[in-house]
């Protein structure tokens, strides 16, 4: 990583906590490391002042890892892209993010850790958001510590952003079908539903939550919407289109639990951020055939 102009006359200390977001502990492991720190390719100290276009390089190792703690599920992930410090892969509908009751091994951790594993390597992997269940879509996971506080940051800047598709049931009115719609009614939890885990509601007690809709495709008495999330709230899209009286096709919890076709409730289809070291934009688009767009 390369020192921004921000940092000039700085010590590399502070940029380890405030930029890196490494603990006490974490700076005092790199210290007694072998190349831990490296400044312009020398090892150095962290009292060291920084200079603009100083590229520092830290090998990070974290003990604790998920696929450390999950077992392989024998599958392998379909990736849809990997770095270094970030791997992007697809979650079907009726597959878990990591391991429930009832779930210990069939789970996308458990792909990763099965993929992992096939390549000899230990690596820490942080899930930047989970998926539900029946929600099929794309899930982004972090390779470290740093990476994932980064991607983090994204996500409460609004600067990582998803987009999901649904079928709603009902005629959605013509404005909506023209230019985005917003859902901005607060979300609670209501009770947990014996089979079912956690049911929400909207309520004056509950947090802020923002969603934003447009219309794309009108059918009879359904519609594929596209959904943009500001907030993320359990349950938060298929809370606020059952508040506006267009509940999920298939939805037993929020809705009549009629289904369209073999269509998922929900897809995560599109994923927006950036790089969390270098900055670069990564999109990726990626859904089920069935909601053929």
């Amino acid at each position: 990583m390369q020192i921004e102009e921000n940092w000039q006359g700085k010590k590399l200390e502070q940029y380890l906590k405030k930029e890196l977001y490494l603990t006490p502990a974490q700076i005092r492991s790199l210290k007694f490391r072998e190349n831990g720190i490296r400044r312009n390719g020398e090892r150095c100290r962290i009292n060291q002042i920084l200079q603009t276009g100083d590229v520092l390089t830290i090998l990070i190792q974290e003990q604790r890892t998920d696929c450390g703690k999950v077992k392989g599920s024998g599958v392998m992930p379909e990736i849809l892209y990997e770095d270094a410090d970030v791997i992007c892969v697809w979650k079907s509908a009726g597959r878990v993010t990591h391991p429930v009751a009832g779930h210990s091994q069939d789970t996308v951790a458990g792909d990763l850790a099965t993929y992992f594993t096939s390549l000899g390597e230990q690596t820490v992997i942080h899930s930047i958001g989970r998926l539900d269940k029946d929600t099929s879509g794309i899930l982004v996971f972090a390779r470290n510590r740093i990476a994932a506080a980064r991607l983090w940051e994204q996500k409460e800047q609004g600067v990582f952003t998803k987009e999901y598709l649904a079928w709603c049931q009902g005629i959605f009115p013509q404005e909506a079908q023209r230019e985005e719609q917003v859902v901005t009614v607060p979300v609670g939890k209501e009770k947990t539903v014996a089979g079912q885990g956690q049911k929400m509601r909207v309520t004056e007690e509950g947090r802020r939550a923002v969603t934003r809709y447009l219309v794309w495709k009108q059918e009879k008495e359904q519609a594929l919407v596209r959904l943009r999330l500001e907030t993320g709230r359990t349950h938060q899209i298929r809370v606020h289109m059952a508040y506006i009286g267009h509940p999920l096709m298939g939805d037993p919890l929020y809705g009549r639990g009629i289904p369209h076709q073999d269509v998922t409730r929900l897809c995560a289809w599109k994923v927006r951020f950036l790089q969390p070291f270098t900055g670069k934009e990564i999109r990726l688009e990626h859904c089920d055939p069935m909601y053929q767009i």
